[in-house]
């Protein structure tokens, strides 16, 4: 399951306008609340599902988010990232995953 889903990750990033989004060519893993908010909006749903599978890359296949899921918390690590730019973006989203998680 995590093997076809980093493939699909794989395969969005290189072929959508993302490439070209990605805020001073930086790894995700390195990216602040600040470069998440400057995503094209339609960008940040990627941003959010590849940033969860790198969060829980070593963790059980349940913790993998669907389409839904990062629908549903895109917006709220919007809301989260905008409060604090500086944070780091894949430590915002394991927090609001984490919140999220405890909600199903």
């Amino acid at each position: 399951m995590k093997i076809i889903f980093g493939t699909m990750m794989a395969a969005i990033l290189l072929s959508s306008s993302f490439v070209h989004a990605e805020p001073a060519n930086k790894v995700i893993g390195g990216w602040t609340c600040e470069d998440f908010v400057a995503l094209e909006e339609s960008s940040r749903p990627v941003a959010v599902g590849y940033a969860s599978a790198l969060h829980h890359q070593d963790k059980s296949a349940r913790a993998v988010l669907n389409v839904k899921d990062i629908e549903t918390l895109t917006p709220e690590i919007y809301q989260a990232c905008s409060k604090k730019p500086q944070h780091s973006f894949t430590e915002v989203v394991a927090q609001e995953w984490d919140k999220f998680k405890q909600h199903l």
